[in-house]
């Protein structure tokens, strides 16, 4: 007899608990790669992404992304196929990219000769 007359509480509790772990599946989501820290992370991206692009055009070179992934790609292409010249470019539009979004005045780029002669001029197009 006690146990039917505690049906009644139980069925209670275990909507409550219930709740609860549904409560916490939402904020698992929410805290997930893909949820709040993916959202922020794709803001930073884009804002980034943008100045590639447009810096990219500026110099005259294949437009520079970095995905959601972090994967890196030049023209479409992934960063670990370019070439040592193209990998320098990238590495020189991301220090502006990122020069530009810190609000800093200054960069120093090494290693210039590695780029094709015909290159070294359009660097300073952006």
């Amino acid at each position: 007899m006690d146990m039917i007359a505690n049906a009644g509480k139980r069925t209670t509790d275990a909507a409550k608990h219930h709740q609860d772990v549904l409560s916490w599946i939402l904020i698992e989501k929410a805290l997930a790669p893909d949820g709040i820290p993916g959202e922020i992370l794709a803001g930073a991206l884009q804002l980034i992404n943008n100045s590639l692009k447009r810096l990219s055009t500026l110099a005259g070179w294949p437009v520079t992304a970095i995905g959601g992934d972090m994967a890196i790609t030049a023209g479409g292409r992934a960063y670990v196929l370019l070439s040592e010249s193209e990998r320098w470019r990238y590495d020189a539009l991301m220090d502006k990219a990122i020069t530009l979004a810190c609000g800093l005045k200054l960069i120093v780029l090494d290693r210039f000769d590695v780029l094709l002669p015909t290159a070294r001029g359009q660097l300073f197009a952006c």
